[in-house]
């Protein structure tokens, strides 16, 4: 039997709240905490609102201290508008840990954003480029593993990480303004460090980052010849149009890669077919059985996906 993912697992935790389970969400949250490392801040914060709906504030305030102890944080946005914490505003000890967490988001996002660079294993200078883009509460160095057979392809590799986040490790890109500078702030580091080939660069991504990924291709942010996503996150579709009025590049080219059990499946194929009916080149790749995450056969997905854009 497979062995469910990470985002199953949320999935699965996601189910249990809705259904008022929180006993059983808090165990499958505190299992996964260990069970997937990258993302156990995240795990955390489900088990500490599954315990807060079960009354148990003190044990969720003593793993919101331990997450802080060893330097994590979240924003407060989760910490003052998640429901499950609504039993916490007020509690002394909550309020002083809502005060450590925000100095410590604040000193991490002075950083300059964590972007996971890989260089080509073989393959003449100058290189051609992948910028990728994570999903929504995920981070470069998480969604790297899965693009790095791009860098066996000649490509350089650099996965942008947004400066916005929920956690640590749980970027987001929702402020748009935001997402472009931090698209632009790693592109624009490449060139004194890396030999880029400029007539030779892919946009990437996942979920919201897939969304991304289209928007600033369509755009021309940094002149990428076309776009390779998968799984994009694309609630709502009027924006395309009025982005596309604005004008693209010409000869853009794009390749959506989703599952066939994907929720966002039918925007996808809506959004294929506007973009070829505005005259840009578009395919659309469904992966049978799968759903919103990266499927096993995903190294071979890249390779049809840049085939296609660079014919």
């Amino acid at each position: 039997m497979t062995e469910k993912t990470s985002l199953e697992a949320l999935q699965e935790i996601d189910a249990l709240f809705r259904s008022k389970d929180y006993a059983q969400a808090e165990i499958l949250a505190a299992e996964s905490i260990h069970r997937f490392p990258f993302e156990a801040d995240e795990f955390v914060y489900l088990r500490m609102c599954a315990a807060t709906r079960l009354g148990r504030i003190p044990e969720a305030l003593q793993w919101l201290k331990e997450v802080l102890d060893a330097g994590g944080w979240y924003s407060e946005f989760l910490l003052r508008k998640s429901p499950s914490f609504e039993p916490l505003q007020g509690v002394p000890e909550f309020e002083r840990l809502v005060g450590v967490s925000l100095r410590q988001q604040e000193a991490d996002q002075k950083k300059e954003p964590k972007h996971y660079i890989l260089t080509p294993e073989s393959g003449d200078s100058p290189w051609p480029l992948f910028l990728s883009l994570h999903g929504n509460s995920h981070s470069s160095d998480l969604e790297s593993q899965y693009w790095r057979s791009l860098v066996s392809q000649g490509w350089l590799l650099a996965m942008v990480e947004s400066s916005l986040g929920h956690w640590r490790g749980g970027y987001i890109w929702d402020d748009g303004e935001q997402a472009r500078q931090d698209l632009e702030g790693c592109f624009r580091s490449l060139s004194p460090r890396y030999p880029v080939d400029f007539n030779k660069v892919i946009l990437g991504g996942f979920s919201y980052g897939g969304q991304r990924a289209i928007e600033h291709a369509i755009k021309g942010t940094v002149g990428a010849l076309g776009f390779l996503v998968l799984g994009p996150y694309l609630p709502e579709m009027d924006q395309w149009s009025t982005l596309l009025d604005a004008g693209f590049p010409k000869g853009l080219r794009g390749y959506i890669i989703t599952g066939e059990l994907d929720e966002s499946r039918t925007n996808s194929l809506a959004l294929v077919s506007l973009l070829r009916d505005r005259g840009i080149a578009c395919e659309v790749e469904d992966v049978a059985g799968e759903g919103h995450w990266f499927p096993l056969v995903f190294d071979s997905c890249l390779s049809r996906g840049l085939s296609f854009l660079l014919a």
